[in-house]
């Protein structure tokens, strides 16, 4: 009984041959997976979500607008004119700040 150590070898390098060819294969198929399109229910989210967000800022500007506009007809207001500050700022300042 004689070993043959180079029959021996090549059944080993084909086997490796064999397995680097499954991990190359194997990794192809998982990145040509990950660039695949999204799925029809992530996309609806996701562009749910862009129109809320761009709802939220055209929601901020029309906010920033009245301010400016409301502001605008306070500094238009004459002398002899009062404005009832409890009403103008009750929900955003204390009533200890607006009565004194």
């Amino acid at each position: 009984m004689q070993i043959n150590v180079e029959r021996i070898l090549n059944k080993l390098m084909n086997t490796m041959k064999i397995f680097l060819l499954n991990l190359v294969l194997t990794t192809v198929m998982m990145a040509l997976a990950m660039c695949l399109p999204q799925r029809r229910e992530d996309a609806a989210f996701t562009n749910k979500a862009i129109r809320q967000a761009r709802q939220i800022v055209s929601d901020d500007q029309i906010r920033d607008f009245l301010e400016d506009a409301e502001l605008m007809a306070y500094e238009q207001l004459s002398g002899s004119q009062r404005i009832n500050l409890y009403e103008t700022l009750g929900d955003q300042v204390p009533f200890e700040v607006i009565d004194n």
